[in-house]
């Protein structure tokens, strides 16, 4: 499991195509925050709309993808204003994305046992 503080996040390797997708993944994340600025929990919307973006790129592995989407959750992050009265708490929410897309990937491939017998999503007793 990757742990990257927003201080710690390093650029991805810079060629160009690689460039591209650091670019698609950071609109995409961008235009998930709803409101003026990030809020906590607008890391997890953040989060999420990375990882369905970056899983239209082919070319990437599934690590590949975990890091593009931290490296672009934690530049965003990086650049809150050092002001923001929320920046700390934000930046634990941001801690928390590597736990949160583990988390994610193993409900999709149906590893968190939800989903009933018949894994059809029924959230009733008897599945």
């Amino acid at each position: 499991m990757t742990n990257i503080s927003p201080a710690e996040a390093t650029p991805l390797k810079s060629a160009s195509t690689e460039q591209k997708h650091v670019d698609m993944i950071y609109d995409v994340a961008k235009a998930s925050i709803v409101t003026e600025k990030v809020t906590v929990s607008g890391v997890t919307i953040m989060v999420t709309a990375a990882m369905g973006a970056v899983e239209k790129i082919k070319s990437l592995n599934g690590s590949q993808k975990k890091e593009l989407v931290l490296h672009v959750v934690n530049r965003i992050v990086g650049e809150i204003p050092a002001d923001d009265e929320d920046k700390q708490a934000i930046q634990a929410a941001a801690a928390l994305a590597p736990v949160l897309i583990d988390t994610l990937v193993n409900a999709a491939r149906g590893g968190l046992g939800i989903g009933g017998k018949n894994g059809v999503g029924c959230s009733c007793v008897i599945c």
